[in-house]
């Protein structure tokens, strides 16, 4: 009786921990060896309650009694547990459950339960201690164990997700950027939302399997514009999501050091992003909309010098085909010069941070691109809302105001948050 006691509270404990590991494995991508290198770098292994297994266990051998390991051993899981926090309600970037996730986890939880009977048959106090070490590589290998199951799900969804699309046929806007992608995407979709039937990838939804999810089930018969956030954790990563969401319009943002354990160099970033260019040019009259900092990269250089005439640069410079003038941070928000088409306009956002002086003049050519009549893109952009955990300013009742920055951060915009 107590042995089934120890296996329940063994599993009760395994099923928090799994969660926990499940949100870094499902932030990976679901990649075992990218997964199994975060935890080997972080050293990421249970400790505390290894500690308690082995203190009780040594203890046992001067209290030698049946009863007293899975008594001791059920209260160590059973408190433990308690520790464990849910990250699909306190994580920052919460676990979302999805049906992979789902059925990752169960499996998962029979090999817990296979690894807990086989220690409650060994009798030996070491083993529990193993059990409780190997849950995440048990993750991993129920992961591998349903990849043919995987594979043949993704295949019939990204299907349907290609067909649905084709279907609807609206303009594709792909947005890709080492920083700054998801707040122009919010800014472009609102300016595009009061011109036509529009939709975007809401959050920071930017992988095949997210987005497929998003045009099975959000896109309606009379969208006009599809707007997809494309991210990139190496070479090919763009160019499948191209392959899913064909663009006529690319935004690439910016170029820096995210994700740089990855790329290494900021070459294989340039390399990386400009699948989106690549993809956006071998269609009939695309055109690609990026910031001028972008050009500071060889490789970036080369490729637009090459193409000219079928880029427009976003920036402060003598060349940018869409010219950023005077940028000023008012306590409602943003106001931003800019020269375009050879006109002047007055943007104003509220928005805050002067770094997205360039993301909304990003998001004002890309409209214009998409023949958005120029007054009605300013308009807009005069409601356009802050973007959530994004310099997001709140004015609390008590007088003080909060500024929440808390998605994630990168130089120039942790540079604009403290200025701000």
């Amino acid at each position: 009786m107590l042995n089934l006691l120890l296996l329940a509270t063994f599993l009760y404990f395994s099923s928090k921990r799994l969660r926990r590991y499940l949100h870094m494995f499902q932030q990976e991508e679901y990649d075992g060896k990218r997964f199994l290198g975060w935890l080997t770098a972080t050293g990421a292994i249970d400790r505390k309650l290894t500690a308690g297994l082995l203190v009780a266990g040594l203890a046992m051998f001067f209290w030698a009694q049946e009863w007293l390991m899975p008594a001791v051993f059920s209260a160590l899981f059973v408190g433990f547990s308690f520790l464990e926090e849910d990250p699909r309600k306190e994580a920052k970037k919460k676990l979302v459950m999805t049906s992979r996730a789902q059925r990752i986890f169960w499996v998962a939880i029979g090999l817990v339960l296979a690894a807990g009977v086989l220690a409650v048959f060994s009798k030996i106090y070491v083993s529990w201690i193993l059990a409780v070490q190997i849950i995440p590589v048990l993750l991993v290998i129920a992961n591998v164990a349903l990849n043919p199951l995987e594979k043949n799900i993704k295949n019939r969804i990204m299907a349907e997700a290609r067909a649905r699309l084709a279907q609807v046929n609206p303009k594709v806007i792909g947005i890709t950027g080492s920083f700054g992608k998801t707040s122009v995407k919010h800014i472009l979709g609102h300016i595009l939302e009061m011109d036509a039937p529009t939709l975007y990838t809401p959050g920071s939804i930017n992988t095949l399997m997210g987005i497929s999810r998003i045009i099975r089930e959000n896109l309606r018969d009379d969208c006009q514009y599809f707007i997809v956030e494309m991210g990139a954790y190496g070479i090919q990563s763009i160019e499948k999501l191209c392959n899913l969401t064909p663009p006529q319009t690319g935004v690439i943002t910016a170029l820096g050091e995210a994700h740089y354990e990855r790329f290494k160099t900021l070459d294989t970033v340039a390399r990386a992003k400009f699948e989106l260019a690549e993809a956006v040019l071998k269609t009939a009259g695309g055109r690609m909309v990026i910031h001028e900092s972008v050009l500071e990269q060889t490789y970036a250089r080369e490729f637009v010098q090459a193409q000219r005439g079928r880029f427009v640069v976003c920036g402060t410079g003598a060349d940018a085909n869409v010219r950023i003038g005077n940028v000023t941070q008012t306590a409602s928000g943003l106001t931003i010069d800019v020269h375009a088409i050879g006109q002047e306009f007055k943007l104003v956002a509220p928005l805050y941070g002067l770094h997205h002086a360039g993301n909304v003049a990003l998001a004002f050519a890309t409209a214009l691109e998409l023949g958005v009549r120029p007054d009605r893109a300013v308009a807009s952009l005069r409601t356009v809302p802050q973007i959530q955990h994004r310099l997001e300013v709140k004015p609390q009742a008590d007088g003080t105001t909060y500024i929440d920055d808390a998605f994630n951060s990168n130089p120039k915009g942790f540079k604009s948050a403290v200025e701000l």
